[in-house]
């Protein structure tokens, strides 16, 4: 199962809302007593980082509080790997959310 089948699956099975038009759906929950957001982006991958910007923005959350979910087609089908640090990797929409950061 993909990031996106993972958010929509999140969404659909709670009360998702749509404070950004232009920028996608926000889903917040609370988990050990904090708040998470989750986020789905209705912008073009590769300028996520407007989408990621204005919602951080919206609920000031530093950058240090975001975690960006995606797709890597380096790793096996099922696999997960958690950075605090990195580049881009290639990747123009995680490129685009790190400038915007």
């Amino acid at each position: 199962m993909n990031a996106m089948k993972v958010c929509v699956l999140l969404m659909m099975s709670q009360q998702a809302t749509h404070p950004f038009p232009s920028i996608g759906y926000v889903l917040c929950v609370a988990t050990n007593g904090k708040r998470v957001l989750i986020a789905k982006p209705e912008t073009y991958m590769n300028l996520s980082g407007s989408a990621v910007g204005e919602i951080s923005s919206f609920y000031k959350i530093p950058p240090e509080n975001i975690l960006v979910v995606y797709d890597d087609i380096s790793l096996p089908a099922g696999k997960l790997r958690i950075r605090a640090k990195g580049s881009a990797g290639g990747h123009n929409g995680i490129k685009d959310i790190i400038a915007v950061l």
